[in-house]
């Protein structure tokens, strides 16, 4: 399994209208939390921000996870594409600095790639 970088994805902190803090103004909220693997860069940039998440909800559901933070449930961190597909109007987003995921391709065998999974990979760049 060889993995292909494609690009680095920036994260936003996602909060309701009134909240505008940073990551660590944000401690002592409610959080939204993905599956046990998706939310380990949450849990981790909270760490590195000097405390730990209390997860009061989870889903991997980007829509569901805006319309908890609208509703004012929590607050949570989420990837650019995810804001692209869909913005709730009830929600604010904060660039994080230097805060980015790293998106890659899978490939299964050696180089050179077949033609099929080498144009998959052109596209999915030039995207």
């Amino acid at each position: 399994m060889r993995l292909t970088p494609l690009f680095d994805e920036p994260l936003h902190l996602v909060t309701g209208p009134a909240e505008t803090r940073d990551l660590a103004g944000l401690a002592g909220e409610r959080w939204i939390g993905g599956c046990e693997r998706c939310r380990t860069s949450l849990v981790r940039r909270c760490a590195a921000a000097g405390f730990a998440p209390e997860i009061a909800f989870t889903t991997d559901d980007y829509v569901a996870v805006q319309a908890l933070v609208a509703a004012g449930l929590g607050v949570t961190i989420l990837p650019d594409l995810a804001l692209r597909a869909h913005r709730s109007a009830g929600v604010r987003t904060v660039p994080l600095p230097d805060g980015a995921r790293h998106v890659s391709a899978a490939l299964y065998g050696a180089p050179p790639d077949p033609p099929g999974p080498a144009a998959l990979l052109e596209a999915l760049r030039a995207v």
